[in-house]
This record gives structure tokens, sequence and C-alpha cells, in this order.
């Protein structure tokens, strides 16, 4: 037995254990934010090589999109204005891949896509 162990333990229970004080929990209001309610990805499952449609749900002066595969390397980013765009396919392995979208307005939201 090591007294390093034995004191980081005795520090631990303490920290765990209930004097009688008061501990209250303020759980604050937070704005839940769905991919659907910010931008949709057509047609998804899709075939490589295909046209990946990506439609804004309100136009945007600057936007931008990232598509990434499941090991977070990027495939493809770019920014546009208004409310749509075409993401390239070409080359695209079958897979799952996250496509994120940040706004001006919104914060970065992602959604999945398959790749067929």
């Amino acid at each position: 037995v090591f007294r390093s162990q034995i004191h980081y333990h005795s520090i631990w229970r303490d920290r765990a254990r209930d004097y009688g004080g008061n501990f209250y929990t303020t759980v604050l209001g937070t704005r839940d934010v769905t991919a659907a309610s910010v931008f949709g990805v057509y047609p998804s499952p899709i075939t490589a090589g295909s046209s990946l449609q990506l439609q804004l749900m309100a136009p945007a002066t600057t936007a931008s999109y990232t598509l990434r595969n499941l090991l977070g390397q990027t495939i493809a980013h770019d920014s546009f204005k208004g409310s749509t765009t075409a993401v390239p396919t070409a080359g695209l392995a079958p897979g799952t891949y996250l496509m994120s979208v940040k706004t001006p307005t919104q914060q970065e939201v992602t959604s999945r896509v398959q790749v067929y």
C-alpha cells in the first residue's frame, strides 16, 4: 500500500460524502436546434457521383458546409450564398458521412448522409 493512494482515496471519499449542507441545482433553458430545422440534404441515401443538394430552410447571406467521413476527415468544404447548393460526391466511397452546415445566425448543425 502506498501512502499517496491512501491519501487519494480519503480525499475522494471526503468529496463524495454529504455533510448535511444544502446543494441546489439550476437547470438553464436551452434552445434545441435540429438539423431538419436548419437544412435538408436530398437525396439521402445517394449513389456516389450523383448530385447531392443542400437546401437551407431560410436563405443566408453566407453559409458554409463541411462533409466529413466518420473518422472526422474533411471530404468537401465550401461556402455559398442563398438557400441551395450542390455538393460534389464524385469519388465518394460507399458509407456514412456527416454534413455540417453553419450560417451567421445559427450554430453549426450536423446531419448524416448515406452513400451507396
